[in-house]
């Protein structure tokens, strides 16, 4: 069986479902449903991979907090390796507050542990997949050593996927520099938009390949994926799924594109499993009820 490790950010959730907007400066509302979840991009993948079956190890920082307590926690009961997280004293994990409503998703985001440039990434050991996930969620990954840890893990022959995970400025620099090294870009419709600069999805993705991406993975929502490569690109459609919550829907399409992987499936396939599993995940609001649906795929 292939061992997978996740390196990125963990984060615990602050759900609210339901909301027409965001609120206005000094109005409140209120939410229909609410969770708090342990999650953050690393935290979803590892927890999509494990229900799988796929034999998965994290790495990211957490804090000495009570919630970075329950995010290991939560992440042990459910099949994740946690042995590898740094544990940064005198602070606390991740947080974000994600507000749903009905065409959107918006966060409010304290980074806390992952926002400390000293944290160290470990050496891979026996893995055959490396996921860097959350990527501009993680001032760490952006340092110096950082990036060249990231470099280091281009030059084994295990394959290196990175998921950007868009956020607030800082990261674009130290994002060009791993470009080279990333055999697979896991990225939205609207990033690779950004990052190729260009509006047809093809065409950015092929810029990104240009700069030295193998290939570029693109989460197109109901379109499905787009696979673009130095052949290409192809279309993976997806089957129509009622959205009752899209938070982490794109980790969760990782995890299923990387177990298929971890069995030698081709990248269509893997495209296919990644709609799969990312479709299971938005149809239910629950991470349990997400994790479960998940694990029936199997």
């Amino acid at each position: 069986m292939s061992e997978v490790l996740v390196v990125g950010d963990a984060i615990v959730d602050f759900v609210f479902e339901d909301v027409d907007r965001v609120p206005d400066p000094g109005e409140e509302m209120v939410a229909s449903r609410f969770e708090v979840r342990p999650g953050g991009s690393a935290g979803y993948a590892s927890l999509g991979l494990a229900a799988q079956d796929v034999d998965v190890r994290v790495s990211t920082p957490v804090g000495a907090d009570r919630l970075s307590e329950q995010w290991l926690t939560f992440m042990s009961e459910h099949g994740v390796d946690t042995e590898m997280v740094n544990r940064v004293p005198g602070t606390g994990i991740s947080t974000a507050a994600a507000i749903l409503t009905d065409t959107d998703r918006s966060f409010v985001t304290y980074r806390g542990a992952a926002g400390n440039t000293s944290v160290e990434i470990p050496d891979s050991g026996t893995a055959d997949i490396v996921l860097v996930s959350g990527f501009a969620q993680a001032p760490y990954l952006w340092s110096d050593d950082g990036v060249a840890s990231i470099q280091k893990l281009g030059e084994r022959e295990a394959p290196v996927l990175l998921d950007t995970n868009w956020s607030p400025s800082g990261w674009r620099e130290a994002f060009e520099e791993v470009l080279p090294s990333i055999d697979y870009l896991l990225v939205n419709d609207t990033e690779v938009r950004r990052l190729g600069e260009a509006t047809a999805i093809p065409a950015a993705g092929s810029a990104l390949v240009e700069r030295g991406v193998g290939t570029c993975i693109v989460k197109a929502g109901e379109e499905g994926c787009i696979v673009v490569d130095n052949d290409g690109f192809e279309t993976v459609p997806t089957d129509f799924t009622e959205t009752v919550d899209t938070c982490g829907a794109g980790d969760f399409f990782n995890a299923g594109f990387i177990s298929a992987l971890s069995e030698g499936k081709s990248v269509t396939k893997a495209a296919r499993r990644g709609n799969l599993v990312a479709g299971e995940a938005i149809r239910v609001f629950s991470i349990d009820d997400k994790l479960s649906s998940i694990e029936a795929l199997s």
